[in-house]
């Protein structure tokens, strides 16, 4: 059995199913601003800024201290505003790239009229948590040749992501079995093999089934290639990928009863039904984290949905509380570095 080009049976999708949207309003209310806040503020924008971008930015920027706009001045961070177009350069598999964050010249590019709209919100959040991870990292690590962000080199972190990635692996299980169930006539044989591809890498997936259990071997290769991440971060960033994340075993329980343990070893999970339950978990907060296989990307999803509040966050603190309770407690330390 060989599907190709499979796009349906990805961990973290579901047939039919949209992904958790961000919930912020299209216009979010006027930020009642300090002086000391405001010209924080002008400072990071500079002059290459409309008006109606500026209000904007003071609205999604006004939930970070003054202290931490200045330190992100200290850090050199700037701006690349382009007015006149909303996309920038292309994301895994031709996607189109909203904004992003380069660290070699410390600089947050963005689009005037994605920022307006209800996206716009998310994408600056996040480029702004990746700013601040990696002046994080050049606090704690040093400067380096190669840019380094402060999530990469924390190994808490990579293990939380590690669990997170391992829980997206359930969420693919029962599409696999019902492509496994299509292609065998509507029964489920006692081996299978299913490859495939799909906009963020190839994926093949090794099925046995064996004395009422169920064993599915998924292998899932992100694909950078052409993505904006590899041309601002470089090629080699061995310790950004998902297969470089730790082993992580994780027994997760099933919604229709049952127990999947799952095996994570980077970016392959070996994944056992017990009991033959088998359901959407609803674990994945966010598709864009699950499906990056880059802790820095976890990192920074969490930061601005916890930043956003909203569905997400609450999802986010269901789902993964040891994620929540890091951002909490990293909140607290980064807001404090500055009076």
């Amino acid at each position: 059995m060989n599907v190709q080009n499979v796009y349906r049976f990805v961990p973290g999708f579901k047939p039919g199913d949209e992904a958790l949207t961000d919930t912020s309003p299209e216009q979010l209310p006027a930020a009642n601003l300090d002086a000391r806040h405001q010209q924080a503020i002008d400072a990071l924008l500079g002059s290459y800024v409309s008006d109606k971008c500026r209000k904007r930015c003071q609205q999604i920027m006004s939930v970070y201290p003054a202290g931490v706009l200045e330190n992100l001045k200290d850090h050199g961070l700037t701006f690349d505003i382009i007015r006149d177009g909303g996309a920038l350069g292309m994301g895994p598999g031709g996607t189109v790239a909203l904004g992003g964050y380069d660290p070699t010249q410390k600089k947050i590019i963005f689009g005037e009229n994605v920022l307006m709209t209800k996206t716009g919100r998310h994408v600056l959040t996040h480029e702004l948590i990746h700013a601040i991870d990696h002046m994080r990292g050049i606090r704690h690590h040093g400067e380096s040749k190669t840019p380094l962000l402060d999530s990469t080199k924390d190994g808490d972190l990579a293990k939380l992501y590690a669990g997170y990635l391992a829980r997206g692996a359930v969420e693919a299980i029962s599409q696999l079995r019902y492509a496994i169930e299509s292609e065998s006539n509507g029964t489920l044989p006692e081996k299978a093999h299913i490859t495939g591809e799909d906009n963020w890498g190839a994926m093949d997936v090794q099925y046995e089934r064996k004395d009422g259990r169920e064993t599915f071997r998924i292998e899932q290769q992100p694909r950078h290639e052409g993505s904006l991440i590899e041309k601002l971060m470089g090629a080699e960033a061995p310790d950004r990928v998902a297969r470089e994340l730790p082993h992580t075993e994780v027994d997760i329980q099933l919604h229709k009863g049952g127990t999947a343990h799952v095996v994570q070893d980077g970016t392959v999970s070996t994944i056992t039904l017990r009991d033959g339950g088998v359901s959407y978990t609803g674990d994945v907060w966010s598709e864009y984290a699950q499906r990056s296989g880059m802790v820095e990307e976890y990192v920074a999803e969490a930061f601005s949905f916890y930043l956003e509040q909203g569905n997400v966050r609450d999802e986010m603190e269901m789902a993964d509380p040891g994620m929540f309770a890091c951002v909490e407690k990293t909140l607290q330390e980064e807001f404090k570095v500055r009076p």
